[in-house]
């Protein structure tokens, strides 16, 4: 079995440069004598062979310096499909591994059997307790395997039959667990956590954050909205709604555009957003915090960056160019590099000193927020929670997404058999799956379409079904705002 040959995954990983940074480990991590059992090259000769990283692409160096051209086109493929930085790390961390030990036996990964990828399963699972992966570990290798070779058949076209990637034990079902927050647990995390009030709402001056509205409102945006962290991160200011314009229409929410560049399948979708998000939380945080931000960012000369890209909006809210003016482009057609490196001017006519970043989150520069950039947030509030309050809680960015789908589940199934005096007559007579047709089961179209899921499967696990009637949502964001509006208006 493949398994028992002796293997060192740490020497398994080659030096990875993402998006035109070096990434952890490189060459000085891994010993003089040694790496991929053959001498360490010369700095020269590590160069020689391979271009210099462009702008938005990766890539992966292999032992003679040279680019891996496989791996490459893959996350290039990836990036483009919306997956964020921090995960295309991952997917080039799991498959340099996956490599290394195909090489052991002389192959590549284009040359893999369902026999390795099983192989190399019972390794991870099975084999030296030294190197043996944690199940969840596994789970994220088994992930990027199977989305490699799914590109290598159906976008590259390099092979013709992928090997297998998932297994499991014979009558084991694969467990669907849902991590999510609470909505008490949540409003705990954003109340005294990030906005640091404590219990009789007095403002803690040592709340830990130099950004405690951006953070809070980022937050809400994301357990109200269900966005990934990567398409809320690539929002542009000028893509949120008006508050006192015509997209609420009366109504306490609105539905969000979400453009096809900045997600994960590039499929263009609608999501609720509530007016309680714009008002009390994203409004402050423009108002108090970004507006600060854009100052600083003016101050640092960051008008002046080479690689932004200088416009402003038409009348008809489309991006003008300034390099090429004649063709305007809508907002949603741009990329997530182009959001990033966007600079707009209020009109044509301004002069640049009166330039701002066109991105709606920015860090403590002014600059775009990168998607990885929030897990800090995250870790930091969790921490402060503990060491001055002793909470314990442990949330994640994907819990909010997650939070969303199974919050919205028990609301709008509630509202669902309260408005439908036949689903209750169902109920009483105990016919479980025609109710289960009916409120739940059938179908599951609108969570999925609201999260973005490319498969239905994907969404069964909330095992939600949601009226598109408007009253119905009407009724799910009252439910909605009257639990998380417990905050004082700013």
């Amino acid at each position: 079995m493949h398994h028992f040959v002796e293997y060192d995954p740490v020497l398994a990983i080659a030096p990875v440069l993402l998006d035109g940074e070096q990434l952890l480990p490189g060459l000085q991590d891994l010993p003089d004598e040694i790496w991929f059992g053959k001498p360490l090259p010369s700095a020269d000769q590590r160069v020689a062979g391979s271009r210099p990283p462009e702008r938005g692409r990766t890539y992966t160096l292999l032992a003679d310096g040279a680019t891996n051209t496989v791996i490459n086109q893959f996350v290039s493929f990836l990036r483009s499909d919306g997956v964020s930085k921090l995960t295309a790390q991952h997917y080039l961390y799991d498959l340099r591994k996956f490599e290394r030990w195909l090489a052991i036996f002389g192959k590549n990964l284009i040359e893999a059997s369902t026999d390795d990828t099983r192989d190399y399963r019972s390794l991870c699972l099975e084999g030296d307790i030294t190197y043996r992966l944690s199940r969840s570990a596994w789970s994220r290798s088994e992930v990027a395997l199977f989305r490699f070779y799914d590109w290598a058949v159906h976008e590259a076209g390099i092979i013709t039959i992928a090997p297998r990637c998932k297994f499991r034990r014979k009558g084991a079902l694969r467990e669907q667990t849902v991590r999510m927050v609470s909505l008490e647990d949540y409003i705990l995390f954003r109340n005294v956590g990030l906005l640091g009030l404590t219990s009789n709402t007095v403002e803690d001056d040592r709340s830990g954050s130099h950004t405690p509205l951006r953070d809070a409102a980022y937050n809400e945006f994301g357990i109200t909205t269900g966005l990934r962290q990567q398409e809320r991160t690539s929002l542009l200011l000028c893509e949120l709604p008006l508050v006192d314009g015509f997209a609420f229409g009366g109504r306490k929410f609105t539905m969000l555009d979400v453009p096809e560049t900045i997600t994960k399948f590039q499929k263009h979708r609608r999501v609720p957003l509530p007016k309680r998000v714009l008002t009390e939380f994203v409004e402050p945080y423009l108002r108090e915090e970004r507006s600060l931000l854009v100052e600083r960012w003016r101050r640092s000369g960051g008008a002046l960056q080479p690689d932004n890209i200088l416009g402003w909006l038409d009348e008809n809210g489309r991006v003008v160019i300034a390099a090429s003016p004649q063709s305007p482009k809508l907002p949603a057609l741009l990329t997530i590099d182009e959001r990033r490196r966007l600079v707009l001017l209020p009109d044509k006519n301004s002069p640049l000193a009166a330039a701002s970043p066109a991105a709606l989150w920015l860090n403590q520069r002014g600059n775009p927020m990168a998607p990885e950039a929030w897990a800090s947030v995250f870790r930091r509030t969790c921490k402060r929670l503990k060491q001055r309050f002793g909470i314990q809680l442990h949330i994640t960015d994907h819990m909010l997404r997650h939070s969303f789908a199974v919050h919205w589940l028990s609301r709008l199934i509630k509202i669902q058999l309260e408005a439908d005096s036949e689903a209750w007559s169902l109920v009483s007579r105990n016919t479980t799956s025609q109710i289960y047709k009916k409120v739940v089961g059938d179908p599951l179209r609108q969570i999925q379409l609201w999260l973005g899921h490319a498969s239905s499967l994907t969404t069964q696990k909330y095992l939600t079904y949601v009226d598109e009637a408007i009253e119905h949502i009407e009724r799910g964001t009252e439910l909605f705002d009257a639990v998380l509006g417990q905050v004082p208006a700013n």
